[in-house]
């Protein structure tokens, strides 16, 4: 017999441990469970636990989130999202009751595993198959729909039936807004970073980061070439997180995966992919990185430098560092024997502490040529460099620098200083 659950249904019932082979999910209940719809009466949708069986909305390559509209009580799935379906038993079928919407918009679902029909006259998209874990995206255009295939396809359905092989644990958790459960997208294309020492070593990473959040991935074990899929067994634990950038909180993954694909006529890498958080949020991934290039010159004239040779004989390291009249700020900490007087590249810096600061935006640098020689002040140097950073920017920078004996000595632990404002 089927058992029929409504999400408020599932609340008034938690305190039970409820069990099915066949359930069905009324989407108009998300309400219940995610709080207050915005001024647009759509409330975003994001991952679910039901206990035995969990939904992950994700907008994915698609421009649009998905959302529930609470007027219309529908989920609503934008052309390219996913729905990532997991479950403790097989899932041997799921019907995705079309909506009003749903029906103008109907399109091709494509599944990861199984098969998936779009029927209009029986307003009804219908996966079959056997498997823990489906993943469903939804087509580019509404190939079935009344509005026609020059629209954008959607899926968007008013509630969902489930047949599984075998009972599964029916209990929704609290409200996921309140201890994990939210979906984050992070759609970086600029201030991305890419290292490649496949090479070398056969390891490579990518960071990035927004007004929000910063994240490193890297792989774990050797390898020969930058393209593939990386499950998080494949990823370096050390160097792949998430970091909350207002609280510093580091967040590692637990599952999921993401594949890195390299244009082969524009160069462009990409990283693609959904890891799940150790704080239980579900990021969806989607990186691009693009080789800097000069598109546009700066000119930096800095007359009153600081030269930092306090940790030169400890480290073998010194730094320079000042800024302009119009605002720029430029540090530089380069490795180096006793005398630095010389020629240097980006592969001399140590990037942690190495960087220009415009409009309070930190920049990190992709390439430098950098030439110090002395002035015609003793103990002053020129400092010369051409800094192309990651926002396409080529910084011509010439720089008089000098060392203070009472600065000196609060520099003693110069590399803290800088850390503060080039922590990666």
């Amino acid at each position: 017999m089927k058992k029929l659950f409504s999400l408020m249904t599932v609340v008034m019932l938690s305190v039970f441990a409820a069990f099915a082979n066949e359930v069905t999910v009324v989407m108009a209940e998300y309400q219940d469970l995610y709080g207050e719809a915005d001024s647009n009466g759509n409330l975003a949708l994001g991952a679910v636990d039901f206990g035995g069986f969990q939904l992950v909305f994700s907008k994915n390559e698609g421009s649009t989130n998905p959302v529930l509209n609470v007027k219309n009580g529908d989920a609503r799935l934008y052309a390219k999202g996913t729905l990532s379906v997991k479950a403790d038993a097989n899932i041997t079928s799921m019907v995705f009751h079309l909506s009003a919407a749903g029906l103008k918009r109907a399109a091709e679902i494509a599944a990861s595993t199984g098969a998936c029909v779009t029927n209009v006259e029986a307003k009804t998209v219908t996966w079959t198959g056997a498997a823990k874990e489906v993943v469903l995206t939804v087509g580019d255009k509404a190939v079935y729909g009344s509005d026609g295939d020059t629209k954008a396809g959607q899926l968007d359905f008013d509630s969902i039936d489930f047949v599984f092989d075998g009972e599964v644990d029916f209990e929704p958790s609290e409200d996921p807004g309140d201890e994990g459960g939210k979906v984050i997208d992070l759609n970086m294309s600029s201030n991305v970073r890419f290292t490649d020492a496949v090479a070398e070593e056969g390891w490579w990473q990518i960071q990035a980061e927004n007004d929000t959040y910063y994240i490193s991935l890297s792989n774990g074990n050797e390898i020969t070439a930058v393209d593939g899929v990386y499950t998080v067994d494949d990823l370096d634990a050390d160097y792949s997180l998430v970091m909350v950038l207002e609280t510093e909180e580091e967040i590692g993954f637990t599952e999921g995966s993401v594949t890195v694909a390299t244009n082969p006529e524009t160069g462009v890498i990409t990283v693609v992919g959904t890891l799940k958080g150790e704080d239980n949020n579900t990021y969806n991934i989607s990186l691009s990185y693009t080789e800097p290039k000069a598109e546009n010159t700066v000119n930096v004239t800095i007359a009153n430098g600081e030269l930092d040779l306090s940790v030169l004989e400890m480290y073998g390291l010194f730094g320079v560092s000042g800024e302009s009249e119009d605002g720029v700020y430029v540090q530089l900490y380069i490795y180096a024997d006793e005398n630095i007087e010389a020629e240097y590249s980006e592969n001399d810096l140590e990037d942690s502490y190495s960087g220009i600061i415009v409009n309070n935006e930190q920049l990190s640098i992709y390439t430098a040529k950098i030439n110090i020689v002395p002035s015609n002040v003793e103990g002053e140097y020129v400092v010369t460099a051409d800094i192309l950073c990651y926002n396409n920017t080529l910084y011509k920078v010439t720089m008089t620098v000098s060392e203070d004996v009472e600065d000196a000595l609060e520099n003693v632990a110069a590399d803290v200083k800088a850390e503060k404002r080039f922590e990666n």
